[in-house]
Order: C-alpha cells, then structure tokens, then sequence
C-alpha cells in the first residue's frame, strides 16, 4: 500500500511536468522557429517490490519537423525551407543556431542582429549591412547569398547536423551544440520575406493538455483512496 502512495505521487509528479511542457508549447504557437518540446517518461525499471519505483522523468525529446512558412513581405524576415539553421554569435563567441530568421540591424554599426540582439554569422564572419544600404534595396538568394542591389556583400552561414537530437536548448527557439554533434552541409533553401512559425500543433496539444489534466485527477482521487485506507488501518 505505501509503494502505491509512492506510485501515485510519482505519477501525478511526471503529469504535472508534462503539464507544464505542454502549456510552454502552447504559449510559444507565435514564437517565430520554436521547436515543440516532449517530456520522455521511463517506467519503474526496477525490483517490484522497491518503494519508489513508479513513473520518473526522463529527457526532453524536440521535434525538429519544420514550421509553415508565413510570407511577411519584410525584407529582413528570412526563413529556411530545408534541413538548416542560422548561425548566431553567444556569448563568448560561441556559435549557437536558429531557426528563427527575424533579423534587423543595428543602428550604429549595421551588424545583423536576430530578434535578441545576437550577432548573424555569415560565411565570413558577422553580418554587416552598412547604413548606407536602404532595406529595399537588400535581396537575398535563395542559396543565402546577401546583395546591396548587384553587388554581393555576403552569404548567411546555415548549418545543418546528423542528428538533431544532440542539439541542447539555450533559449525557446535557439540551440548550441551538445557532444558529439556532428555538422553537414545543410539542405535548405532561403526565403526572403518569410518566416517560419512553430511547429506546435494547436489541437494536438489541448487534446494533450485535457487528456493529461483526466489522468491526473484520476491519480490524485485514487492516492487519496489509498491514504485514506492507510491512515485507518493505522487507527485500528
């Protein structure tokens, strides 16, 4: 009886999480290359008989499925159609990715900036628009070449991996490098005047999100049951 009550409070434990992860996919549908978040659940694994052997969080599974492109006419929104990511500039140089391509430049210097103030990495370094260069006259090719009118000024840098699953969340819609991450050459095409949205489906997820909130009330009645027979065991 008490490994039950040790059962159902990992339970409603692992509900709660995965009722938090959904909540934060839903709150992120207009978040511009946010990534749907899935919590993994592992199942007891253990003796039968060991006190606390119910239900345990396991990893964070991202769903890298790529997002609806949105046509937003602005010459600074650039989205990738394809296995590819933009390469931004952390803290400390590191380099971090994206799939968010809703840029601007900075006033004063005209470095490309993503919509967080972190610096766009072009093949030959950041990104730099100098004032000089009105928006309409800014092109971008679909091989993410960047153009001042005919002249070429330099060419996004995009990413890609052999397994996405290695990539380790910095923010909601930008990643880093875990071990062992390897790069490829990216496979995707440059859209200028797009952006990509999330890819959360709406529907899915308040499906999720009531099916869960069921089998947590569910849980929570069926431990009080259990308490409530316990503690009148230990009366008698």
């Amino acid at each position: 009886m008490i490994r039950s009550l040790y059962n159902g409070a990992a339970a409603m434990n692992v509900l709660q999480r995965q009722h938090e992860m959904i909540a934060n996919n839903l709150a992120n549908v207009s978040t511009a290359g946010f990534r749907r978040a899935e919590l993994l659940v592992r199942g007891s694994g253990g003796e039968a008989n060991r006190i606390g052997s119910g239900p345990e969080t396991g990893d964070v599974h991202f769903d890298f499925s790529p997002g609806k492109l949105i046509q937003s006419g602005r010459k600074l929104d650039i989205a990738l159609n394809g296995d590819g990511f933009f390469v931004l500039q952390g803290e400390g140089g590191q380099d971090l990715y994206t799939k968010s391509g809703q840029f601007h430049r900075d006033a004063e210097s005209g470095v490309l900036l993503n919509e967080h103030g972190l610096p766009v990495q072009g093949e030959g370094g950041t990104i730099t628009i100098g004032k000089e260069v009105a928006d309409d006259q800014i092109l971008v090719s679909r091989d993410g070449g960047i153009f001042a009118g005919e002249q070429q000024i330099g060419r996004f840098e995009i990413a890609a991996f052999e397994n996405n699953e290695q990539l380790i969340p910095v923010s909601q819609s930008v990643f880093r490098r875990g071990p062992g991450a390897i790069v490829r050459e990216a496979n995707a095409e440059a859209r200028q005047g797009f952006r990509e949205v999330s890819n959360v489906n709406v529907t899915s997820e308040l499906i999720a999100l009531i099916v869960g909130g069921r089998h947590y009330d569910a849980v929570q009645k069926a431990t009080r049951t259990i308490s409530e027979s316990l503690e009148q065991s230990i009366r008698a």
